[in-house]
Formats: C-alpha cells, sequence, structure tokens
C-alpha cells in the first residue's frame, strides 16, 4: 500500500505533505486509490514523531520544499515548437505568394 502511496503521488506530481485514501475489494482482494488530499485538513504530525520530526520541524521542512519548488519553477525555460514560418512562400504549396498557378 505505501508503494501505491508513493507512485499514485509521482504520478500527479504532487510535493510536500497528502493523505491518500485506499479502498478495499474484499472479493478479489484489490487495493484503489480512493482520492488524495494534497493538504490535508489536518498535518497528523504526530505521526512523524516515529521519523524524530516534531511540529517544529516539520514545518520548517515544508517551507523549505515549497521554497525550493518555487526556485525550480523560475528556473524553467518554455519553447514552443512551430512551423509557422515555413507557411510563407516556395514551401511547395499551390500558388503562395510568389508564382501563382499556371495557364
Amino acid at each position: 500500500m505505501q508503494t501505491l502511496a508513493v507512485s499514485t503521488f509521482k504520478a500527479l506530481g504532487c510535493g510536500g505533505v497528502s493523505r491518500i485514501d485506499f479502498m478495499k475489494d474484499e472479493a478479489n482482494d484489490t487495493i484503489y486509490v480512493n482520492e488524495i488530499n494534497t493538504i490535508p485538513g489536518s498535518l497528523s504530525f504526530y505521526l512523524w514523531e516515529a521519523a524524530d520530526k516534531d511540529f517544529q520541524t516539520l514545518t520548517n521542512d515544508l517551507i523549505q520544499l515549497a521554497l525550493k519548488r518555487q526556485r525550480d519553477r523560475e528556473r524553467l525555460t518554455f519553447s514552443i515548437d512551430s512551423n509557422l514560418f515555413s507557411l510563407q512562400g516556395g514551401g511547395g504549396g499551390k500558388g503562395g505568394s510568389k508564382g501563382g498557378s499556371k495557364r
């Protein structure tokens, strides 16, 4: 179930903390992802104590993660591949701006 939770989190491009709810089909012993809550109503910080993270450490780590993610987004460069200029003349089309049709 933990593997399914991690793969769901990654497939949806999530970051930070989430809670993933599951359903189990008892008839065929299959687990399904029901929903993912990317900002759960309660961070359930007490669940992190086993990982030696108190509430202050958890909150600080989440803030640092958010800041890093924003810096990464600001470094992204987008480009659009287009053949817009190939439509101008001489591209093998009928007529065009030079030449017209032969009679």
